[in-house]
């Protein structure tokens, strides 16, 4: 059965092409969009595939509309996972994880060759990531698209391919990616991440201690074991605090990177930590 909706409002591609339009409007569009495409991939698992400025609409209370559902894509969880990994790898600036987030989504042929594949990965992301400290540079020059469009590119050269499921969400992240920077000159990719995921961690943290407050009275190892899922979340929040870009350059800059790395050391430690902890739990109950 085909059903259908009316939509009224502004189509996206107008409001590009007024280059008079309100600055203010264009730069809360375009963080809606980005916004919108990561809750889809990441809260929902489907996202529209094909998002083209033609296909969205603002609409007059300022939500946004997309049309033309005929290209939708769907990722599976563990894909969700290594693409979340990334992402966070990109913006707290671990290039190490990030690499080893997106060696997980490729597929490497016997004769690939993935150390030439990783070098110029690495190189991307870090001549990405310096452009970031670099605000008189347009947002078309240090675009998460254009980093993508950068290892497409590597991984063609080196043998390696991206599974057909990633295939279709980076062209679609890539296509709305172009919208954003049409929209928004300046659009911040790195601090928008950022913002994404605090508040996404938010929401699971309040879910998971709704939770628990429903399951009260209850044994204690139930609450437990919710305390443990909960934990790991905190945790990276807390770092992501420490981890925010320095507005200072010079040295104080490589004393940031020293703080940095300390901060992820003890977040994985404190992980470990409730790791053994789970483990002396399960060892206790045990008959």
């Amino acid at each position: 059965m085909l059903t259908s909706d009316f939509v009224a409002g502004k189509w996206i591609s107008r409001i590009i092409q007024d280059r008079n339009s309100d600055i203010k409007t264009r730069q809360a569009v375009a963080a809606q969009l980005f916004f919108s495409m990561l809750e889809q991939v990441f809260e929902h698992g489907f996202f529209h595939a094909d998002p083209h400025a033609g296909n969205i609409c603002l609409q007059d209370d300022g939500s946004i509309a997309m049309i033309d559902f005929g290209i939708v894509g769907y990722l599976s969880s563990d894909f969700r996972r290594h693409q979340l990994s990334l992402l966070n790898a990109l913006q707290s600036e671990d290039v190490d994880q990030a690499f080893t987030a997106l060696q997980a989504i490729l597929v490497v042929p016997p004769d690939a060759n993935l150390q030439n594949f990783r070098v110029r990965v690495e190189r991307n992301i870090r001549d990405w990531t310096l452009k970031q400290y670099q605000p008189q540079l347009r947002s078309a020059e240090r675009s998460a698209g254009g980093l993508l469009l950068q290892n497409f590119r590597a991984a063609r050269e080196a043998g390696v391919y991206f599974s057909s499921q990633a295939a279709r969400y980076y062209r679609a992240f890539v296509v709305l990616d172009s919208v954003i920077v049409s929209l928004d000159d300046h659009f911040d990719h790195r601090t928008r991440l950022r913002e994404y995921f605090q508040k996404r961690d938010r929401r699971v943290i309040s879910g998971h201690a709704a939770s628990m407050v429903e399951q009260i009275p209850a044994p204690a190892d139930n609450l437990v074991s919710r305390m443990i899922e909960i934990f790991p979340i905190v945790l990276q929040q807390l770092e992501r605090v420490i981890l925010q870009p320095p507005s200072f350059e010079g040295v104080f800059r490589e004393a940031h990177i020293i703080v940095s790395r300390f901060a992820s050391f003890f977040s994985r430690l404190g992980g470990l930590v409730w790791i053994a902890s789970l483990a002396l739990l399960l060892l206790t109950n045990l008959p």
